[in-house]
């Protein structure tokens, strides 16, 4: 299989990267001009940066096979040093036409202030005039407000959604982002941007949205699965069921049609559909390769196919779970000789944290209720 890796900042990476790039199947990336983490104090800086991406990032990634492309633009956490940005955007119209660049960017909002919206808004009219997309990132903060005003300032220009790609999106911006007919993309860190408190924005849109919540395990995850279900159910309010609380119907169909499939015949008889979430507890996360775990694997493509939220509470390096989850807290491996116990334990420290949260939380527990 080939990859074209369309959001990546080589230049904060080594040369070993390319190569691991290269052997996983990776044959183009798209490099996105953006802040380097240390504000920039004179125009000079931002050239030999540009030119770093056309000259010398071109060069590593070909001794690899891998074909270099860029955007080019002034991001917009130093858009907000005007003097500096004034004399960036005499040098963009020099190299948006340069062979390797495709596209203007990243350019948006950062702490969405006046002087953001206006480079913004100068960058994508040199776009429209250059007839190149646009690359578009999201702010970290009030991420919502953010992204509605990016594209209530491209519509304002008359920027066609369709060359438009909005990047760093989450749960909160994506639909209105393609309800706007954009491009929609996210960008993943599994150890930062994914964590509980995401976790609870998924689970408490889920439940106002009328979706039930399905509850994935074996073995020891298995026990935990049941319990969570309790609780889901009576302290959240939940519509929540796992398989493996039907000994029948799990015997039954792995008699029939197999253990690597259990999960997912399970859930398709469950009727799974778009509203619901699918919430997994596992050490290993499922890796078809290694056969671990295939059945966890194949409920979480089968859930992909229908389009339902996906959670993950793992353990390792978060396997197949971790890939494909909207969100997955990940319990870090401290001695490889407890690895299961220790990821076991803490499937059941996070969810008792998600259960209790306040924006979950229901209903009172019962020592908690008794004064």
């Amino acid at each position: 299989m080939k990859f074209l890796d369309s959001h990546v900042h080589m230049v904060s990476r080594t040369t070993d990267d390319y190569q691991r790039m290269a052997a996983a199947g990776t044959v183009a990336i798209i490099e996105p001009s953006f802040w380097q983490g240390q504000p920039r104090t004179s125009a000079g800086t931002f050239k030999d940066y540009f030119n770093t991406l056309l000259g010398f990032e071109r060069f590593r990634a070909s001794q690899f096979g891998i074909r270099h492309y860029c955007t080019i633009g002034l991001n917009p956490k130093e858009a907000n040093n005007e003097r500096l940005a004034d004399e960036v955007m005499e040098l963009l119209p020099l190299y948006i036409c340069k062979e390797g660049v495709v596209g203007v960017g990243e350019i948006g909002f950062d702490d969405q202030s006046r002087a953001e919206e206006k480079y913004l808004r100068l960058q994508a009219q040199l776009a429209l005039e250059a007839d190149l997309p646009i690359q578009i990132h999201t702010p970290h903060r009030d991420k919502k407000q953010g992204t509605i005003r990016t594209m209530d300032v491209l519509e304002d220009l008359g920027v066609p959604p369709h060359k438009v790609i909005i990047d760093h999106n989450n749960e909160e911006t994506v639909k209105a982002v393609l309800d706007r007919g954009y491009w929609a993309a996210f960008t993943i860190y599994p150890f930062t941007k994914l964590g509980n408190e995401r976790m609870v924005e998924i689970l408490a849109a889920t439940r106002q949205e009328g979706g039930r919540l399905f509850l994935l395990g074996v073995g020891g995850s298995a026990a935990n699965a049941s319990h969570a279900v309790n609780d889901f159910r009576k302290i959240v309010g939940m519509e929540a069921y796992a398989p493996t609380d039907n000994v029948s119907e799990l015997t039954a169909r792995t008699n029939d049609e197999g253990w690597d499939g259990v999960f997912a015949s399970w859930l398709a008889g469950s009727r799974l559909r778009a509203a619901d979430c699918l919430l997994v507890f596992s050490v290993g996360g499922g890796n078809l390769e290694k056969n671990v775990s295939p059945n966890l694997v194949k409920a979480l493509a089968f859930g992909r196919e229908v389009g339902c939220r996906i959670l993950g509470i793992v353990g390792r390096d978060g396997g197949y779970t971790a890939q494909v989850a909207d969100a997955c807290v990940i319990v870090p491996t401290v001695n490889v000789t407890h690895t299961t116990p220790h990821a076991e334990a803490f499937q059941a420290v996070v969810w008792h944290l998600l259960v209790s949260h306040p924006a979950l939380k229901a209903a009172e527990t019962k020592w908690e209720s008794v004064r």
